[in-house]
C-alpha cells in the first residue's frame, strides 16, 4: 500500500547520522536519473538540451521519536499526514524549458489540491500553503506492528530546460516551501499508545523538522563552458567598440 519502507539502519545512512542518534523526523528530498539509485545531489549537463530527472519526497522519524495525544504516548509507529507544500527554487518561469510532470501522491488516500502547481519569484511551488496531503483515517485499517520509519508521499519528474545559456549554470535546490498552518503540525504520525481510535499527533521529544533538501547543480560540460566564456568575451568586445 506505502512506497518506500526501509529499516532504520537504511534511513540513517540516506537521510544523515543524526537520525539514529536522537529522536528525529521530517522530509527527505531526492533525485535520480534511473529511478533505481536515488540521491540527494546531482549534477546534470544542459548545454546539449534539456535534461530530466525523477523526483520523490518522504516522510520519517527515528527510533526513539514519541507522539502525544488524549490517549497517551507512545512511539511512532507510521506516517499520518503531510500539510503545506514544497518548492524547487531556481527552477521555472526564467529558465525556458523548465517543467514538472508526473506530479502524484504515493498513499492510499489524499487531497487533490496537495498536487497543485504554481509559480513565484523564488520557483515551482508544489502544493498550496495549508493544504494536507492525506486523510489519517485512510491511510491503515490496522495499525503496523513494527515501525515504519520512512513513506514516500509525493514522486514525479523535472525537466531541466536549457532555453538560454543563463541555465546552464545554476543550482536548483529541492526543499520545503510551507509546514504547516496555525495549530496544524507539519508533520503528524501514529503511535504506539493509541491502537484504539488511532490517534496521531507531532512528535514531542524530537525538536524541529529537519528538511533534508537535495541539490542539483547545473553545470555544463567543458566545451561548452568554455563557449560562454568565449560568448561573454565577445560581449565585452563589442561594447568596447
Amino acid at each position: 500500500m506505502l512506497k518506500g519502507l526501509v529499516c532504520v539502519g537504511l534511513l540513517a545512512a540516506s537521510a544523515g547520522s543524526a537520525m539514529a542518534q536522537t529522536p528525529s523526523y521530517g522530509l527527505l528530498f531526492e533525485v535520480s536519473s534511473d529511478g533505481s539509485t536515488w540521491t540527494r545531489t546531482a549534477n546534470v549537463d544542459v548545454s546539449s538540451g534539456a535534461k530530466s530527472l525523477l523526483f520523490r519526497v518522504s516522510s520519517y522519524f527515528s527510533a526513539g521519536t514519541q507522539v502525544t495525544t488524549a490517549e497517551g504516548t507512545g512511539n511512532a509507529l507510521a506516517f499520518t499526514r503531510f500539510t503545506g507544500s514544497n518548492i524547487l527554487q531556481n527552477f521555472g518561469a526564467s529558465f525556458s524549458g523548465d517543467l514538472v510532470t508526473s506530479y502524484q501522491r504515493d498513499v492510499s488516500n489524499g487531497n487533490a489540491a496537495a498536487l497543485q502547481q504554481s509559480q513565484t519569484a523564488a520557483g515551482r511551488v508544489l502544493g498550496q500553503a495549508g493544504t494536507p496531503l492525506s486523510f489519517a483515517s485512510q491511510l491503515y485499517s490496522t495499525l503496523p506492528s513494527n515501525p515504519v520509519y520512512m513513506t514516500q508521499i509525493f514522486s514525479g519528474s523535472i525537466t531541466i530546460g536549457n532555453g538560454n545559456a543563463a541555465a546552464w549554470v545554476r543550482t536548483i535546490t529541492f526543499t520545503n516551501n510551507t509546514f504547516g498552518a496555525g495549530s496544524t503540525a507539519g508533520l503528524t504520525f501514529y503511535h504506539d499508545g493509541s491502537l484504539i481510535a488511532k490517534q496521531s499527533g507531532a512528535p514531542d521529544n524530537a525538536g524541529a523538522p529537519e528538511m533534508l533538501f537535495a541539490t542539483i547543480n547545473v553545470v555544463p560540460a567543458p566545451a561548452a563552458t568554455a563557449l560562454l566564456g568565449l560568448g561573454g568575451l565577445v560581449a565585452t568586445r563589442r561594447r568596447r567598440a
